[in-house]
């Protein structure tokens, strides 16, 4: 019985572990200055996090493969995608900066890449989470989640990659500093609409953008940017976190019936 026991433990411990969706953030320090950036300070999996500085500093994190097919394969995920279904994953803000800051601003980023599955097309964009502005004339001084996507044809020139339709850009969505210690941004593609959906802080936006033909590919980046702060700001030294949750077993919000994780475990 003993030896039945530890075996049944033992595959079931081996089942959970099989059918865990990870996506490693593990892009060397090489890729990211590729890309005119640095790596965060800290990197633990899928976690990570830097202190706020006076500096002018873009943090990004992304895994090496996703990475490399972004700066060598015109946008290629890493993340091979079934081309149907509803595919779900989300990013957690568990620490983000008190207040707005003095001057300047800091800006939380999720960068998405993919080409579609017939490698004619792409979609691309940024969602973001701003501290809001304080003394820059022409902007919102509002923290809010916002950013912009854009996908469908595409030319090459020289190596470089032209979207042939216009980028479209998200709703803005209000903000309260500081985050509670649970905000997160959703995120759910789906390969039968062509739609790609949006969830923040537990308000489900429903679906804010469409594109061509179903995705045969993932890539994630996270991003940090600061810009503007002065040496005495009030944010300075204040830490952010940021985390891709892409396993189904740590998602927090409620998807459409059927959504699967990015590694077509189904929700």
């Amino acid at each position: 019985m003993k030896k039945l026991t530890i075996a049944i433990v033992t595959g079931l411990m081996s089942a959970s572990s099989w059918s865990a969706c990870n996506y490693n953030l593990d892009a060397t320090s090489s890729q990211i200055s590729n890309l005119g950036a640095v790596p965060f300070t800290n990197n633990f999996g899928q976690k990570v996090s830097a202190n706020v500085t006076s500096d002018k500093k873009m943090y990004l994190a992304s895994s090496a493969e996703g990475l490399n097919g972004y700066l060598t394969n015109s946008g290629t995920g890493d993340k091979t995608l079934p081309s149907s279904g509803i595919l779900a994953f989300e990013v957690a803000i568990p620490n983000f900066i008190l207040s707005k800051p003095s001057n300047g601003e800091v800006e939380a980023d999720i960068i998405l890449f993919s080409k579609d599955s017939v490698n004619q097309g792409v979609l691309s964009g940024m969602i973001y989470l701003h501290s809001g502005y304080n003394n820059i004339s022409g902007y919102s001084e509002n923290a809010r989640v916002s950013g912009f996507l854009g996908g469908g044809s595409y030319t090459m020139n020289n190596g470089q990659m032209t979207i042939n339709n216009p980028s479209v850009s998200l709703p803005f969505t209000g903000a309260a500093l500081p985050l509670n210690s649970n905000y997160r941004v959703g995120i759910y593609l789906n390969q039968n609409s062509k739609q790609l959906g949006l969830i923040v802080n537990g308000v489900n936006k429903g679906y804010v953008f469409n594109y061509e033909k179903s995705l045969l590919n993932l890539g994630v980046i996270l991003g940090l940017t600061t810009a503007r702060l002065t040496p005495s700001d009030n944010v300075l030294n204040q830490e952010v976190k940021l985390s891709l949750v892409t396993d189904k077993n740590h998602f927090q919000f409620t998807y459409p019936t059927g959504t699967k994780d990015i590694c077509g475990n189904t929700i």
